[in-house]
């Protein structure tokens, strides 16, 4: 049915005084303001945690791994073939330098040490035959040579004779014999002499025996002794591969020793680092192990090698280790093995009383490194940043200076948390220390800046 034009008026009227009387009940008797502007309110000063800048000792510290081994290690080789007939250490067991490892069959060994020292002997009475048949023909010489000078000397009166007496046959007889007699004497003592040397010379030859005798008693002696497997250093018996009645080959290894107290480690370290173990610097590092929870070893280094491999670009150090760490809160030490993998912190620099702050107090915008600072000023605390250049680290502070001249001391607070989109001159509620804050507390904190890992890195 169709409205009347009267009744769509009254509708019309009715609907407008309704909306009049909605928002007068709306608007608030008390408040002469539009109602639109309870929206706006001024805005609060964050809440921050904070923490002070602290003065401490810091180090460059360079992380590594490597294993611990023995400064003196060595494989005992077997220097003869035979039948193990005792074997006189277990693996575990510490000797001594010259302690017996093992005893090998000796027997031929000691018969040819026996048949050796008779054919000494025997080279030694044939050397003093010798020696005896050399005096008698030197007895032989100075017999002759007394009968050339007699002959010598007849012959000569002989002559004095012959001269005074030409018409005399005697004396011409004489003369005859006598020069017979001289010469006689003369071949007597060159047969003497030539008999004398001969007898020199089977005295150097039987000497010359002599020797290779002892020679050869020597090389049996060494023979046996070589059955016998000795300690070559003091230490602890690692292994041994060799059991009673079984036989062994020259030069098979049969022990393995190590000294546990003389320990040293190598690692090697990239070549742009060698500036850092240049000079005095670095000469301390620690060392610890998974076998070893909590234990802590102390270490110096010995050496850093002065040339860098071709191949790999890297240097090398070697660095002593103390075999125990340590003591811990009760006076327990722990035992360093040699084979144990450590992980190395080597000392590289030190900073002495330098301004540190926490690494969550450090922030960036691109390049550019600062600190936000907080300053009271009358009840009212403001920011102020400040830029800085970072040093040493460690797993919770950096190593800090001001740039530009700012003012930046031990006690200066710094914002740790909740420095999100600050700047200079805004301000803030500082809630104190963030080790202090609960959990509750801190709702809106945002993520720390650096972490273990990446320390000081943007994560705004």
């Amino acid at each position: 049915m169709p409205t009347s034009p009267h009744v769509a008026l009254l509708l019309a009227v009715l609907v407008c005084a309704c909306s009049v009387q909605a928002s007068s009940e709306d608007a608030s008797p008390d408040d002469p303001k539009p109602a639109h502007s309870s929206a706006v309110s001024e805005r609060q000063a964050p809440k921050v945690r904070t923490a002070q800048v602290e003065r401490r000792t810091m180090r460059r510290v360079l992380e590594t791994t490597a294993a611990a081994e023995s400064l003196s290690e060595i494989d005992v080789v077997a220097e003869a073939g035979g039948r193990v007939i005792e074997v006189a250490v277990q693996e575990g067991a510490r000797v001594a330098t010259g302690d017996l490892l093992s005893q090998l069959d000796d027997r031929d060994q000691r018969t040819a040490v026996a048949d050796a020292a008779v054919a000494v002997a025997e080279s030694n009475a044939a050397l003093e035959r010798s020696a005896i048949a050399e005096q008698e023909a030197a007895a032989r010489v100075r017999s002759a040579e007394l009968n050339l000078e007699q002959a010598e000397r007849d012959h000569a009166r002989n002559v004095k004779l012959v001269e005074g007496d030409k018409t005399s046959a005697l004396s011409t007889q004489a003369l005859e014999a006598g020069r017979l007699a001289r010469d006689s004497a003369f071949e007597a003592l060159a047969q003497a002499k030539l008999a004398e040397a001969k007898s020199a010379v089977d005295t150097r030859s039987i000497a010359s025996a002599l020797e290779r005798a002892k020679l050869t008693a020597q090389r049996a002696e060494r023979d046996l002794e070589r059955t016998a497997i000795l300690a070559p250093i003091d230490g602890v018996v690692a292994m041994r591969s060799i059991e009673p009645g079984r036989n062994v080959s020259l030069g098979q290894v049969v022990f393995n020793l190590v000294d546990p107290d003389r320990l040293r480690v190598i690692f090697y370290r990239p070549q742009r680092e060698l500036q850092l173990f240049s000079g005095d610097a670095v000469s301390t590092l620690t060392a610890t192990t998974e076998a070893a929870p909590g234990a802590v070893f102390q270490g110096r280094i010995e050496r850093v090698s002065p040339v860098i491999d071709r191949t790999s670009g890297a240097f090398r150090v070697t660095a002593r280790l103390a075999p125990e760490s340590t003591p811990d809160e009760d006076g327990r030490t722990a035992r360093l093995l040699p084979g144990m993998l450590l992980r190395l912190a080597v000392v590289t620099g030190v900073h002495e009383d330098t301004l540190v702050v926490p690494k969550r107090a450090v922030r960036r915008e691109g390049s550019s490194v600062f600190v936000l600072a907080v300053e009271a000023k009358g009840e009212t605390q403001t920011v102020r940043r400040v830029g800085v250049t970072e040093g040493y680290s460690d797993d919770e502070y950096v190593e800090i200076k001001a740039l530009g001249g700012a003012e930046l001391a031990e006690g200066t607070v710094v914002i740790t948390v909740g420095g999100r989109d600050l700047e200079d001159g805004d301000l803030v509620q500082d809630e104190g220390s963030e080790q202090a804050a609960t959990p509750d507390a801190e709702p809106d904190a945002e993520p720390a800046v650096g972490d273990s890992d990446a320390p000081n890195a943007d994560q705004e």
